[in-house]
């Protein structure tokens, strides 16, 4: 999974630790948490769930005395951003993927969700605050109300079984606690996955809303999270699952580890950060708050117990949307969400709006991230007066502050362009490394030719130019570019580093032609280039392990941009083979096959026909035997008719392409994955003799196990229809032969263990027979 950053926790020795704010001992409502057998209340929660708060009455958000200057006593904190894929254990999603059409075949795909007609780019609200537009009457919605409660038999059991469409989970441990559910633990039975098991009890004022695609409303929170999450959406938790009951719903969403949510990482840190830390946090939540809108989603409870953080890398997910409602252009007047992050409007005036809400939610996190308390009258006052200041900070830091939080909401800065925000440009200094001068991105965005990629040095300081051979910019984000790693048929991939937080990653260059391919999918506007949309579709639901993960990506006149994660150190599964001699023993191919399969299956379940699974195509780490599936460039949308044009390598096709110029995804699929194995064991590709053998049942290998040579069989008979199913070659007596294999050296490991114990014990009686001898001499 490329470099993990290592977390170093330096203290700042210019700050005055003395002098640091802690956060208030504020105890407010139900959020509530266990510690040494007593409950203990969390510091920053505040629900308002489903009621209307008089702006005459309402209390005005959290204070805290304030005595001298403001000292933020900074750590110095490195991390990724934005890498790690949440899902590190091995297995697929258990929803089945939703199928879409395509060109008027049967393609698996999902469908395209349409919110309404929103003007995303107009953050202005409208001269007055008018009733609600005729799209939103069209949806029919209830206030939500849901207080917490467990479910009506209390607590899960640890080690219970829930069924969940038909798919089993064993329930662990609770996670956590809120306002609309408990969270459990979860494993999937059928391939260890584990999960996270979230239980909403219904009551009467359960919410049900309508989108796209389903027939009948359902749950608030499950309709606004399938929303927010579709297409790329790596800082939005993903909900890989759910079943609606009589007394509750259930969703299954993805176990992000290791993590705490942002009030606990700021706890931890001795409710300090520095500045380099609250940047890597507020880019990916403005990112998300800003994608959740586009996507026609409010979700109305920005704070800091709704970000979960990789505590290794920085990275964050958006959890909760409970609170959350379709955007509307409208105002809104039912309050739902957390007090302290709700704009002066709404108690002014009893109405809010769902973009300047948000950006004022995000001014009062960042704000608490920097200061480890929520903002007071006097800082609010000092912010209107644009006097405001925190020691320690830089004044682009304190600018977007002032801006996010203005009192008058036509003043704040626009949603949209808050990641654009001067703040983020800056790259911090060290004593080893100079600062990296901004370059002209926009003007060196389209520097792509056919063939190889020839760029020209972007600007960067003599310390930096030997490091990278040029910068490039992709969605505001500025990417040190450094050796070429590989050139294949679709492109040319380089050594990449983010510059915000020196992330490793890898750059993937798709120059355009006339054969440039462009398809839908589900999430996009508009058809985008094939690859980036079937490895879009593949991350989708949850990334897997097996499957080079998608980190962003950009259009541009000339060509394409692709941002993957980087995994180092690798090569390719035909780099490997010849590092053995040519071909590799049983052991070593079935550790590589059997992730292999699961790729291709997850795939297959996603509604992606890869189409050129093979050695090059498949990176492995020498260290660890990891494997991951690459190049998307040859695939399609997965359909069950038949396919009549080849994209793909010759010793891989299957023989019914080669008769009748027709074939099907997943017999195709199979084919290629017994080429796959014929080469790793055997050194070559089979042979129209051994092909012809395997066609009469015959076959076998010298030094090959019966199992093996059976499997290789089953997957490469020439009739389609007599080839072994995708989703039952992990059930092939072959890989049971591993576990027999582990069970029996943990028997004889076992023996020997004892017999070494019984061979001791004769020694020991032997020297104490000899010292009774001596003695009585």
């Amino acid at each position: 999974m490329g470099q993990t950053f290592v977390k170093c926790c330096q203290k700042d020795e210019s700050s005055d630790s003395s002098s640091v704010y802690q956060l208030p001992a504020v105890a407010i409502d139900n959020a509530k948490e266990k510690e040494g057998g007593k409950k203990k209340k969390n510091k920053f929660l505040r629900w308002i769930k489903g009621r209307k708060v008089p702006p005459a009455t309402e209390t005005p958000p959290v204070t805290a005395d304030r005595s001298g200057d403001d000292v933020i006593s900074g750590h110095h904190l490195t991390g990724e951003s934005e890498a790690i894929p949440a899902i590190t254990d091995p297995g697929v999603p258990a929803s089945p993927d939703r199928s879409v059409s395509h060109s008027g075949d049967d393609v698996i795909q999902s469908p395209v969700h349409s919110a309404g007609q929103v003007d995303w780019d107009n953050d202005d609200p409208p001269n007055s605050f008018s009733g609600e537009s005729d799209w939103e009457q069209e949806i029919e919605q209830t206030p939500v109300n849901q207080p917490e409660e467990k479910l009506e038999d209390g607590k899960k059991a640890n080690g219970s079984i829930e069924e969940i469409n038909s798919c089993q989970y064993e329930i662990g441990n609770e996670l956590g606690q809120g306002g609309f559910g408990t969270v459990y633990e979860g494993t999937r039975l059928s391939d260890g996955l584990k999960v996270a098991v979230k239980y909403v009890v219904k009551d009467e004022n359960i919410d049900y809303i309508s989108i796209p695609d389903y027939d009948e409303p359902i749950p608030r929170e499950v309709a606004l999270l399938t929303l927010a999450s579709k297409g790329n959406a790596p800082e939005i938790i993903q909900l890989l699952d759910w079943e609606d009951f009589e007394k509750n719903y259930i969703m299954v969403l993805e176990r992000f580890t290791p993590c705490a949510d942002l009030s606990r990482f700021l706890s931890d840190a001795g409710n300090q950060i520095d500045e380099k830390t609250a940047r890597i946090i507020m880019l990916q939540a403005a990112k998300t708050a800003y994608m959740c809108c586009k996507r026609g989603v409010f979700h109305r409870d920005i704070k800091l117990e709704n970000f979960l953080i990789n505590t290794d890398t920085l990275q964050i997910k958006l959890i909760d949307f409970g609170c959350g409602d379709f955007l509307k252009m409208s105002a809104y007047t039912e309050c739902m969400g957390t007090v302290e992050y709700f704009g002066p409007e709404y108690f002014e005036t009893g109405k809010y709006y769902a973009k300047s809400t948000t950006v004022y939610s995000l001014g009062v996190l960042l704000f608490t991230l920097m200061c480890g308390r929520f903002p007071d009258t006097i800082d609010k006052l000092h912010m209107k007066k644009k006097s405001w200041s925190i020691y320690g900070f830089s004044k682009e830091c304190l600018s977007l502050v002032e801006a996010c939080m203005r009192e008058n909401l036509k003043e704040r800065i626009p949603l949209r362009e808050i990641c654009r925000h001067e703040w983020f440009k800056i790259k911090h200094q060290t004593d080893q490394q100079q600062k990296i001068t901004e370059s002209p991105a926009e003007d060196d965005v389209n520097r792509l030719s056919e063939g190889e990629i020839r760029l020209p040095l972007a600007c960067v300081s003599q310390s930096e130019d030997k490091k990278y051979e040029w910068i490039e910019e992709i969605n505001s984000c500025q990417y040190g570019i450094g050796k070429k790693l590989g050139q294949g048929g679709f492109g040319t991939v380089y050594e990449g580093t983010r510059l915000t937080d020196g992330f490793k990653v890898a750059v993937k260059y798709l120059p355009k032609d006339k054969n440039t391919d462009y398809i839908s999918i589900p999430g996009y506007d508009k058809p985008i280039p094939r690859e980036v949309a079937l490895l879009t579709l593949a991350n989708e639901g949850g990334a897997v392990p097996e499957i080079i993960r998608l980190m962003d990506w950009q259009d541009c006149e000339n060509g394409c941009i692709m941002v993957l994660e980087s995994f180092t150190p690798c090569v390719d599964v035909g780099g490997l083979i010849k590092r053995y001699g040519g071909c590799i023993d049983e052991a070593l191919a079935r550790v590589i096959l059997r992730q292999v399969t699961k790729a291709a299956e997850v795939c297959r379940r996603r509604g992606v026909f890869h189409r050129d699974i093979k050695l090059n195509n498949l990176l492995v780490d020498p260290d660890t035997v990891k494997v991951k599936l690459i190049d998307f460039g040859c695939g399609d949308l997965l359909k069950t008719s038949t396919y009549r044009d080849y994209m793909g390598t010759g010793k891989y096709a299957c023989p019914e392409f080669l008769e009748t110029g027709e074939y099907k995804a997943n017999p195709a699929t199979v084919y290629s994955l017994g080429v796959l194995l014929f080469i790793m064991v055997c050194g070559v590709s089979p042979t129209h003799n051994d092909l012809y053998q395997m066609n009469e049942k015959v076959w076998c290998e010298d030094g090959l196990t019966t199992e093996c040579c059976s499997l290789i069989q089953s997957c490469l008979q020439k009739n389609p229809e007599e080839r072994l199913l995708l989703e039952n070659i992990l059930e092939h007596d072959w890989f049971q032969l591993q576990e027999e294999l582990s069970n029996l050296r943990r028997v004889v490991s076992e023996g020997r263990e004892e017999t070494r114990r019984h061979v001791q014990e004769l020694n020991d009686r032997l020297q104490e027979q000899k010292q009774m001898i001596s003695s009585q001499r």
